[in-house]
């Protein structure tokens, strides 16, 4: 395996431009030839780096295949260069951040445009050096991304999905208290109302009992109790006695006294 993959490092290489290229006009086209033995593979150009150690990158051809090995790129004008430039190529599929995977071109320049001095120009140290910063700067495309960043990618989701379907269910569970307080709360309210409407019945209840008691009441003794302007039993009509009663009352209601008379033996006789 391990023979096997210096082959392949060996394989993945730049025929164009050639080693001691070194400038271009801007605006000139430039041909780039490579071989590779993945089935997959990326070019980019990398222009940098800048003061702050970044690299600008842009993604020529991503997940090409064995049948496309050459490309023809134009060199961009004196103002739009930002220093040394180099092109790079990386497996296409993954695992893809290996050091057999990777291999660069010889460093060159647009002629005319301020560069920094590098301190060494051979095609695969100084890529492989840059490797970290260029990971954060670049802009590669789907089938570039950088193990790390993928890495980075999953961990996020992984740690992000948990916490939020975390929060969804405490939200849920938060909102369930809620209802359920809420539902012993009118639960208990209707109790209560109840209760007042019963009590509220029974004093209306007792209120007609009592009513219906002593009207019931007077009723009875009102039928036994004769009132006190109607006639008595002994008159027959207002100012006159009833037949029987002269002794007492006289015959046109004047009462009549009679003086006893004392008999031979002393005792008092009434007489009419």
């Amino acid at each position: 395996m391990a023979a096997l993959d210096v082959l392949q490092a060996a394989q993945l290489e730049f025929i164009s431009p050639a080693a001691g290229f070194v400038g271009v006009q801007d605006g000139a086209q430039v041909d780039v030839v490579w071989s590779t033995p993945w089935e997959l593979t990326n070019l980019e150009v990398w222009q940098g780096s800048g003061q702050d150690g970044s690299y600008i990158v842009d993604v020529l051809g991503a997940n090409l295949t064995q049948q496309t090995t050459t490309y023809s790129w134009n060199a961009p004008s004196t103002a739009d260069s930002r220093g040394p430039i180099h092109f790079r190529l990386q497996k296409g599929d993954l695992p893809n951040d290996c050091e057999t995977c990777i291999a660069s071109s010889s460093t060159f320049s647009i002629e005319g445009a301020a560069t920094q001095p590098r301190a060494s120009s051979t095609p695969t140290s100084s890529p492989e050096a840059a490797e970290s910063t260029a990971a954060a700067a670049s802009t590669s495309a789907p089938g570039g991304i950088s193990h790390g960043a993928k890495l980075g990618i999953g961990l996020g989701v992984g740690l992000g999905a948990p916490i939020f379907f975390a929060l969804i269910a405490l939200m849920l569970l938060c909102l369930r208290r809620r209802q359920r307080r809420q539902h012993q709360i009118e639960q208990l309210n209707n109790v209560h109302r109840r209760q007042k409407e019963m009590q509220a019945q029974e004093v209306v209840a007792a209120d007609t009992r009592y009513s219906t008691g002593a009207e019931s009441w007077l009723t009875k003794s009102s039928e036994k109790t004769k009132s006190y302007h109607g006639p008595f039993e002994f008159e027959e009509e207002p100012g006159r006695v009833k037949p029987g009663w002269e002794r007492l009352f006289g015959r046109n209601g004047i009462p009549h006294f009679t003086i006893p008379e004392r008999s031979k033996s002393g005792r008092a006789v009434f007489k009419s």
